[in-house]
């Protein structure tokens, strides 16, 4: 009803509903309703895509990611393979404008492709698939493992076995670094307790330029500090702000609140670029690798909404409650 008083305000927010209202009906059995109400959002973002492609192309793939599985699902093999492979060129082009934003949906877009081709028949074509969607998530991996460890074992585990079906080698040398990494990752808990307490006594040390405009919430003037520090320091106090904000099980909510508190400054920051101002883009641009370095997977969803993704649940995709809350908060000021 309100697409259809006012189309380019509310269709956007109708294909988001169909893609999730697909979801529901997959979950309970029907079919091919699922298909019949993805293919509605599909051909609703194709049409947003066409006016506006920088904005909505991220949503078309997507779609056609949940496409071929409701495709594949009814056992239409051919239209399930032609929408995976259709996403995967979409995905190609937005790596390409801006690299590393969407690695974690360009690797699932892949492993989708490999699942096409195996039901195809094409034993070669899985495994080039699947060694494109671990390739892909790797540098995720590597920087965050924590949070795609189970997707990067499922990705390396189809590249091992798709490989083997189609009589080919896979690249030890990159298997080898996924294996490594799984094994290394996780702290153990003694270390990661003794580094939280430090970083908190840093946090209470805050420089005054620094602590001043935590408290006022001006997102300019806490860049301005932050980058007059060396960036060792910066590192710290970054750092520091991640160890504060893990509070305790048995206060989830006062946890999160106080991690929003304290991360408002840069979230207002972010916010204004994403509506157009980009004085301090720069400076936020400086600050989330060291972030990502930290292990936080805010900063891809960051990208993300710059590029025009505003879906709370594929941005939010793989992220622990922390992440999460950072990101719903900022579209709450983006939208606001």
């Amino acid at each position: 009803e309100l697409a259809a008083r006012n189309r380019e305000a509310f269709l956007p927010d109708l294909a988001s509903s169909l893609n999730s209202q697909s979801n529901r009906q997959s979950e309970v059995g029907d079919r091919e309703g699922a298909l019949a109400t993805i293919e509605e959002a599909v051909n609703i973002r194709r049409e947003l895509a066409a006016r506006n492609r920088e904005a909505f192309l991220p949503d078309l793939a997507s779609s056609l990611n949940n496409q071929s599985n409701r495709q594949s699902a009814v056992g239409d093999r051919e239209g399930a393979l032609a929408s995976a492979q259709e996403g995967l060129v979409y995905y190609r082009e937005l790596d390409v404008r801006v690299p590393g934003a969407f690695n974690v949906d360009y690797s699932t877009m892949a492993s989708v492709l490999s699942d096409r081709l195996v039901e195809s028949g094409d034993t070669q074509g899985a495994a080039k698939a699947a060694e494109e969607a671990v390739r892909i998530l790797e540098p995720v991996f590597q920087a965050v493992p924590a949070a795609v460890s189970s997707k990067m074992a499922l990705f390396a585990k189809e590249y091992i076995e798709r490989c083997e079906a189609a009589g080919l080698e896979p690249d030890a040398g990159l298997l080898s670094r996924i294996v490594a990494k799984l094994q290394s990752f996780q702290p153990q808990e003694s270390e990661q307790a003794n580094r939280t307490a430090q970083m908190a006594e840093l946090l209470a040390n805050l420089p005054d330029a620094l602590m001043q405009a935590l408290q006022s919430g001006d997102a300019e003037k806490f860049m301005a500090a932050l980058a007059e520090l060396p960036p060792e320091q910066q590192q710290a106090i970054l750092a520091a702000i991640q160890a504060q904000s893990a509070g305790s099980e048995q206060q989830p909510d006062r946890t999160l609140q106080e991690l929003l508190e304290r991360f408002d400054p840069l979230l207002q920051g972010i916010a204004a670029v994403a509506l157009g101002n980009t004085g301090v883009k720069a400076d936020i641009e400086e600050l989330l690798p060291k972030f990502e370095e930290g292990g936080w997977l805010f900063p891809q969803a960051v990208r993300r909404i710059w590029a025009g993704e505003r879906e709370l649940q594929r941005l939010i995709d793989g992220m622990d409650d922390q992440d999460t809350a950072l990101v719903r908060r900022l579209l709450e000021i983006i939208q606001s």
